[in-house]
């Protein structure tokens, strides 16, 4: 009752992934998730994602990195918006700068990887574009509604596996700049696959 619920009811989740190794050179892989409460038989407060990341190595310790997506919700509840900007998904801008029930993503970045350590974090740098759009049921998608943000940013890699990496990046956008800091994978839909290699951390 306290997040809305009125009565007992079932909860469907679907996924579907699909990953390609392709050695040392990188890989690309893809997944799709649809999930919502059936509600007499129909799919109720619903979300549906797509998405495809992956990287392939462009040096013997450089890759290119990319990550292109979809979101929907369902249904148009006054409670289920996306919001985009700062950290997630859209790098240059103040967090919240887009915001709607259906969006589209994309990241294309390029990483760099020395052999320089600091202590026991490897050092890297990227540099990186950013385009996301968002807008609501019944909305026309239009450049007013879309965003496009550019940046460099420093990598520190305290795991060899790439699953503890620490950015620090500086985003432009339209009239606006915005600095970064996070932790984790490169991307969160590649955490189990960020390095199918440890080379490119290794002296």
């Amino acid at each position: 009752v306290a997040l809305g619920g009125e009565c007992d009811r079932p909860f469907l989740r679907t996924d579907a992934a699909v990953t390609r190794v392709l050695g040392d050179a990188g890989f690309p892989g893809a997944e799709v998730r649809v999930n919502g409460f059936l509600t007499d038989g129909a799919l109720h407060a619903g979300r549906a994602r797509a998405e495809t990341y992956g990287f392939l190595r462009t040096g013997s310790r450089h890759l290119l990195a990319w990550q292109l997506g979809a979101d929907s919700f369902l249904d148009d509840l006054p409670y289920s918006r996306f919001a985009l900007g700062s950290d997630y998904r859209l790098r240059g801008y103040e967090a919240r700068a887009l915001n709607g029930t259906r969006i589209l993503y994309g990241s294309l970045e390029q990483r760099f990887f020395s052999s320089r350590r600091i202590l026991f974090a490897s050092l890297g740098a990227a540099v990186f574009a950013d385009a996301a759009a968002a807008w609501d049921e019944g909305e026309t998608l239009c450049l007013g509604k879309t965003r496009l943000g550019a940046g460099f940013g420093l990598r520190l890699g305290g795991d060899p596996a790439g699953n503890s990496v620490t950015r620090v990046d500086l985003g432009f956008g339209t009239n606006s700049v915005q600095v970064s800091i996070a932790s984790g994978a490169f991307f969160a839909a590649a955490r189990p696959l960020s390095h199918p290699s440890l080379l490119v951390f290794q002296q």
